[in-house]
């Protein structure tokens, strides 16, 4: 309101107030959609020339704990007023560069912000009357409980520069409150202040290079209530005399509190301060995108936002330089400003009157950044900064991990809480993506528009060793300079988060690939994370195309989870004006900013999706088998031969991280008929309770309703049971937190051992799951065992009397004591119990030794693809040198882990070794060690049980699930 006053009475007067109207020329760079090259960074597209960057020094005089944050707001600011003297027009003005020519003063035409749609965030942008500064937006900053009137601006204002700090020659004014002191608070950088805000260049505002002239100025003025509400025009003038004078009446932005503008109400419930979360998964992560521009169509934008969704981002800024007005990215950006998922900015050149054009360093991002960390402050927990041409990837090693964000923001505030909150952020590498550039063979286009496949996809290849970008100051160094230098700063291309859930830390201004461009000050400030834990993918091929380097690259391939590429693709159908416009738009195959180039054949790159036959069979949807090279296959055996040397081998009790998209993954196998897991060596039952509790939860049969009724059978019958939680403490797993997931299951419990049969139907009785599950959800409990061929068979005496007793085993019918007990084989049971059509979606085999027995009994199962999961247990013996357990190692046949693998292999199963993932310090611990496809030449000499988890290749997505948890090391290997 007072902004419209204003400048209705000024362009009434005929004053030179107003926001000037005028001609608008656009002058695009070629090429990026935002988020461009810091020095010879070109990671936006286009062919830009390299330039050499300015020199990096770690030398600091102190850690300024600095830090920005604030509150989420979305409202409509209003107009910037601007005063310009048109005989005293800048030369920067008529350059072609700039996109803003001044109209004469006294136009009072209503800006774009008075009559712009209302889902766009509208920004201040008020100007000096030199034209020489620009205020992005006014704010009230709570620090500490005190609220501060805040400015975020650019360009040149009067100041008094030291070496690292600057002393204010203006004054701020508001209401009653005149010529205040101000405090600025600049950007720092690795160079002395005076070079770095250069008052010489033609140009007066923030540039690339290191030309920073983004600011937070703070006004020494009381804020109440009343003040707050009013928002009367807020005055910075030179000291002395007029020289400088810029007035900003926009409402203030409210930052920190907990009453801010719809803060709570799109980032949900405040995060209680200090405690780390419980679950990595409850952190609140906003993501700060960008300036964005040249973005034609909406495809790339709308799978990009489903990720980091599906990744763990709560919410998104999204700073649009070009119009958001048109079709269909206007209808996409008003889906997911409906669902409260998206707050687009209006970063247009119309806009700002000209400031967030391609000279302001990629159009003022450092100014975008900074609005968005203010606007964070105090409601998320971090704040994540990006480019739309990054792919952030979480972890996928820990349990929780695929590639989810939860993990890594966990260890940021760790690392936070621990250093007594001087590490303010976390970095994180970037990796070189080039198959994006990749120009597609007729076929491959055909084959894309047939499939429909995700753009994302073009992200599973990445450069197996980096190559030195151009502003890294490795090239043509020594080797051991290139170690420490640039591995210790990510090669120069890292991006990273930022703790806003502390509001008592004072904002700053952000740079680009850090909290501080000074390397030794961020070092002190910013832990660096593991590539494992948080890297992002970044396509940055012009970098090689421009260098004639683009074919010279070694790709490795290292996926994208399945899991969250399947949530994407189904976020994208559940909104039907998203999926209409995503669908609608035609799928060359190619981002629109990107011009695709010829390569060799190598870097044409089969995806998981395409229809390829395998040597085995001819199936629709199946996938090749992956060959290791021999540098995988050496650095896989060492790895094993490390990680697997404790007797209980890391193997024992596997954490499992594999059975996390179980569902999302079988969801869509034969959906209309239900699933069936077959659980042999049920035991005490905790199988069957994870498998009920993943696919149909409202049944209440997990581990812990399980091991509560095994504890009131156990009173019931005065007794007690060993291992009553189970042998790996699984009574402790806790219940799947998505309780809506409703799959029609039938898991059959073969379990041989008549006592502990007993106990499984009282347990089952108590549990009631087909009541309540009404019907769906079936516990099959059969008494039999499962072996090579069907008939009866000596079983050891434990089976008797004794309840969960490893020693239930098959002996020789001559055994004293010993017990008759049908067996049955995994053929003949699915011949008679599982109907035609139905597949077997895991076929769990627990057998005391047995298990390659068990496995030789479902070769028509195996062959068939019937079972898409394998899972069974391997035990050579070796522990205190003791014989090997059941067939392994001693009968003739399938007896030695390499000896099954291969059988599995010849049908098309890829195996792997599952394994906890909290491993000896310093040593890589994936969840999955990849066996088969020459990943290792020789039996692992493994000390103790193991566990063994196999996909059929003939389901295409599930293997890819299992080989994106195995992460491979050196040269990649081949598709066959």
């Amino acid at each position: 309101p007072w902004a419209l006053r204003m400048l209705q009475e000024r362009g009434a007067a005929g004053g030179g107030g107003g926001s000037v109207g005028g001609v608008h020329q656009r002058h695009h760079r070629r090429g990026g959609p935002g988020g461009g090259p810091d020095p010879g960074d070109n990671s936006a597209g286009g062919n830009h020339k390299r330039r050499r960057p300015g020199s990096r020094t770690a030398a600091s005089s102190r850690l300024f704990r600095l830090f920005a944050f604030t509150a989420f707001v979305a409202f409509g600011a209003t107009v910037a007023l601007v005063t310009l003297d048109s005989d005293k027009a800048l030369g920067w003005l008529s350059s072609p560069r700039h996109v803003y020519n001044p109209a004469p003063t006294g136009n009072s035409t209503p800006p774009p912000s008075l009559t712009a749609p209302t889902e766009l965030v509208r920004h201040g942008f008020a100007w000096s009357r030199d034209r020489q500064f620009v205020a992005v937006d006014r704010y009230i900053v709570n620090i500490e409980g005190v609220r501060k009137v805040a400015v975020l601006g650019d360009g040149t204002i009067p100041l008094f520069l030291k070496a690292d700090y600057a002393i204010a020659r203006f004054t701020c004014s508001m209401g009653s409150h005149t010529d205040k002191p101000a405090r600025v608070v600049m950007m720092r950088g690795h160079k002395p202040l005076q070079q770095h805000y250069n008052t010489q260049k033609k140009y007066p505002f923030s540039t690339n290079g290191d030309n920073f002239k983004s600011m937070i100025i703070y006004c020494s003025i009381p804020v109440d209530d009343g003040l707050a509400e009013s928002a009367p025009p807020l005055i910075l003038k030179s000291s002395k005399d007029d020289s400088f004078y810029l007035s900003i009446s926009t409402p203030f932005v409210i930052t920190g509190e907990e009453g801010a503008p719809l803060g709570l109400k799109t980032y949900g419930a405040k995060p209680p301060a200090g405690a780390l979360r419980s679950d990595a998964s409850e952190y609140r992560l906003v993501l700060c995108l960008c300036p964005m521009y040249n973005i034609k169509s909406s495809r790339w934008l709308v799978e990009y936002l489903e990720y980091h969704r599906a990744a763990g981002v709560t919410h998104v800024h999204l700073y649009s330089h070009d119009s958001p007005d048109g079709q269909p990215l206007k209808t996409v950006l008003s889906a997911y400003s409906r669902q409260g998922f998206v707050t687009t900015h209006d970063w247009s050149s119309d806009a700002s009157q000209g400031f967030t054009n391609d000279a302001t360093y990629e159009h003022a991002k450092w100014s975008a950044q900074t609005d968005c960390l203010l606007r964070s402050r105090g409601v998320a927990d971090f704040v994540l900064f990006l480019d739309i041409d990054e792919v952030a990837f979480g972890d996928v090693h820990a349990a929780g991990g695929q590639g989810r964000l939860g993990n890594a923001l966990r260890e940021c505030h760790q690392r936070h809480l621990k250093t007594s909150k001087t590490v303010l952020g976390c970095s994180f590498n970037s990796h070189t993506v080039t198959s994006i550039f990749t120009k597609l063979t007729s076929e491959e286009q055909q084959a894309h528009e047939a499939r429909g496949s995700l753009m994302l996809e073009k992200f599973d290849y990445e450069e197996s060793e980096p190559l030195c970008p151009y502003n890294c100051r490795c090239r043509n160094e020594g080797a051991q300079t290139i170690a420490n230098h640039c591995r210790k700063f990510h090669y120069g291309r890292q991006k990273y988060i930022v703790y806003t859930g502390d509001v008592e830390l004072s904002p700053a201004v952000m740079w680009t690939h850090a909290i501080w461009r000074d390397y030794g000050l961020a070092d002190k400030g910013m832990h660096i994370l593991p590539d494992h834990v948080l890297h992002c993918r970044h396509y940055q091929g012009h970098w090689y195309i421009n260098d004639q380097k683009i074919n010279t690259v070694n790709e490795r391939r290292a996926a994208l989870p399945g899991g969250l590429l399947k949530l994407v693709e189904d976020r994208i159908k559940a909104d039907s004006t998203v999926n209409q416009v995503y669908h609608d738009y035609p799928g060359s195959g190619y981002l629109d900013w990107i011009t695709p180039v010829d390569r060799p054949l190598q870097y044409h790159h089969k995806k998981k999706s395409d229809p390829v036959p395998s040597p085995h069979f001819d199936m629709p949807g199946a996938i090749r088998k992956y060959v290791c090279s021999p540098e995988e296959a050496q650095a896989q055996e060492q790895r094993i031969k490390v990680r697997f040397k404790e007797w209980w081998s890391h193997s024992a009790c596997p954490d499992q991280v594999w059975m996390e998209t179980f569902p999302a993954l079988i969801s869509h196998l034969a959906p209309d008929k239900p699933l069936n897991i077959l659980d042999i060596g049920c035991n005490k039952g905790y199988t069957s309770a994870d498998f009920f509790d993943l696919v149909h939860p409202s049944g209440n049969f997990n581990a812990k309703t399980l091991h509560n009724a095994i504890n009131q059978v156990a009173r019931e019958k005065n007794t007690e049971y060993k291992r009553a939680c189970g042998a790996c403490g699984d009574c402790t797993r806790a219940p799947s937190k998505d309780r809506t997931t409703k799959m029609p299951v039938n898991v059959h419990c073969f379990e041989p051992s008549p006592a502990t049969f007993e106990m499984l139907n009282n347990v089952k009785a108590k549990l009631d799951i087909e009541q309540k599950s009404s019907g769906k959800a079936i516990w099959h409990i059969h008494n039999k065992g499962l072996h090579n061929s069907s008939g009866i068979l000596a079983w050891h005496s434990a089976c008797q009397n004794a309840v969960g007793d490893e020693l239930c085993t098959i002996v020789n019918e001559k055994t004293p004591g010993a017990i008759k007990v049908p067996v049955v084989t995994v053929d003949d049971f699915a011949r008679s119990s599982i109907k035609e059509g139905e597949l077997i979606h895991m076929l769990k085999i627990d057998a005391e030794g047995l298990d390659p027995a068990v496995l030789k009994g479902s070769v028509e199962v195996l062959r068939d693809h019937r079972a898409v999961y394998v899972m069974f247990e391997f035990n050579p013996g070796l522990r205190d040198k003791k014989p090997p357990y059941g067939m392994w190692g001693v009968d003739p046949g399938l007896t030695k882990l390499l000896e099954v693998t291969t059988w599995l292999d010849n049908l098309s199963y890829d195996c792997y070794l599952d394994s906890r993932v909290d491993g000896p310090k310093g040593i890589n611990a994936p969840p999955l060690y990849r066996i088969n496809g020459n990943c290792i030449r020789s039996d692992p000499r493994i000390f103790g049980w193991s566990n063994v988890i196999c996909a059929s290749r003939a389901y295409a997505e599930v293997a890819q699930s299992l080989l994106d948890l195995s992460v491979l090391v050196g040269k990649a290997g081949s598709w066959e």
